[in-house]
């Protein structure tokens, strides 16, 4: 199906300083429309990758490229930074550009934020969520990908509340909240309507997530698969005290006490065989401990686990297989870049941003950060960056870990509640 036309006008074309040349440009896009309809993607999950849709499907959702009227294909990923504020204002800052932050929608009193990298679910003084588009996303289809910029978008309300989580494929985003999970289509989401597909009752602090047509989740103490009428799909697995996950290009992972349950690859789900769950438990010398959150560059399948006791845990989703990250000291927030160092970054208590890499502890900086909003709003990272909130409550750090956790650059963010990277 062709998506209509966005009802906002685009913020803006690709600037010249961050794309070159419209030849450069004009030439990236016409090398990954011609790998797009070369047939099958090389990567063997591509085909039935994180967008949960064949290649067939796909070419009936914006010609298979994630493409909606209205937007701006790009050449490299829009990384934009949202911010929230005390006074209730969210905003939009391209990455990329010079510009001041534009504003997307306001709710004074928000408490809390949770992103997919696109879609912003939004925590009110009262506990309502509500959804903005932020108008910045990739089209992942598993060997490439296809970045596009559009109107930034308040979606209204979810009818829904508590702090949540927010997953998406390419055909649909799952939002957890509360002991509710709702699907909806992300196809309708993309042209500014809620369609909900199902809903799901799940444990409190339960991560969902789709896998292909079905839902991973934890209800009752269960991680399970379920389809849309709520039947599970394969043998359940236990997971007690749920809290946080991660969607991952190799798996679903959900987090538990004493460690997590891994879904299978979507690229399984198009077997005739059931799919299957794996606990992973932790290492012996963390037995029993209750992980708190799960955080991962977008899609990428090194996943860190901030544990109760501080600690963090870094999971290899494919190996399916934990490493100790052996900080100096415990950590309030951590999250994990996925590069050729396999670098994580924590900041502690006293708000010095800590980075292991190569299997040791490699910076340790003085207090720059802000622990007590680290902890609440978390780290977001890029392949190049890392997002924390500054010491001072007024500012997102921009931060290089591999070059010694310098800050490239001090974001102003007056009242600061909380931040998601998004476009990626």
């Amino acid at each position: 199906m062709r998506l209509p036309q966005p009802s906002q006008r685009i913020r803006g074309a690709v600037r010249g300083g961050r794309a070159g040349t419209a030849a450069v440009a004009w030439l990236a896009a016409a090398l990954a429309l011609s790998a797009c309809s070369g047939g099958s993607p090389s990567d063997g999950a591509a085909s039935a990758s994180p967008s949960g849709t064949s290649e067939a499907s796909a070419a009936a959702q914006g010609d298979g490229h994630g493409h909606i009227d209205g937007a701006t294909e790009l050449s490299e990923a829009p990384l934009s930074l949202v911010t929230t504020s005390s006074d209730g204002q969210v905003s939009l800052l391209d990455l990329a550009a010079d510009g001041a932050p534009a504003p997307i929608t306001s709710l004074p009193g928000l408490t809390a934020t949770a992103s997919d990298s696109r879609f912003v679910a939004l925590t009110g003084p009262d506990g309502a969520l509500s959804l903005v588009d932020s108008g910045a996303w990739t089209w992942d289809h598993g060997d490439h990908q296809h970045f596009y910029r559009a109107a930034s978008r308040d979606l209204g309300a979810l009818g829904m509340s508590g702090k949540a989580s927010v997953a998406s494929t390419n055909a649909r985003t799952v939002i957890a909240s509360g002991t509710t999970a709702t699907v909806l289509d992300r196809q309708a989401l993309g042209q500014g309507r809620q369609s909900a597909l199902t809903t799901a009752t799940i444990d409190a602090g339960s991560f969902a997530a789709p896998l292909g047509e079905r839902t991973v989740l934890v209800s009752g103490g269960q991680a399970s698969i379920i389809d849309d009428a709520g039947s599970a799909v394969g043998q359940g697995v236990a997971c007690a005290a749920a809290s946080g996950g991660a969607l991952t290009r190799a798996g679903i992972v959900l987090g538990c006490q004493g460690g997590a349950v891994v879904a299978p690859e979507p690229s399984s789900t198009a077997t005739a065989e059931p799919p299957s769950l794996t606990w992973v438990p932790l290492p012996e010398e963390a037995a029993g401990t209750k992980i708190v959150s799960l955080s991962n560059r977008a899609r990428r399948s090194q996943v860190v686990a901030l544990d109760e006791n501080g600690g963090a845990w870094l999971l290899s989703v494919r190996a399916r297989s934990w490493t100790r990250v052996a900080f100096g000291a415990p950590v309030v927030a951590v999250s994990a870049m996925d590069d050729t160092h396999k670098r994580v970054v924590g900041v502690d208590a006293e708000g010095r941003v800590r980075v292991w890499a190569d299997g040791a502890e490699a910076t340790v900086t003085e207090p720059i950060a802000n622990p007590g909003l680290a902890a609440a709003a978390g780290l977001r990272v890029t392949p190049k960056r890392v997002y924390a909130p500054g010491a001072d409550g007024a500012s997102v750090l921009e931060i290089d870990a591999a070059d010694s956790a310098r800050v490239a650059r001090t974001i102003p963010a007056a009242g600061l509640v909380s931040f998601e990277v998004v476009g990626a």
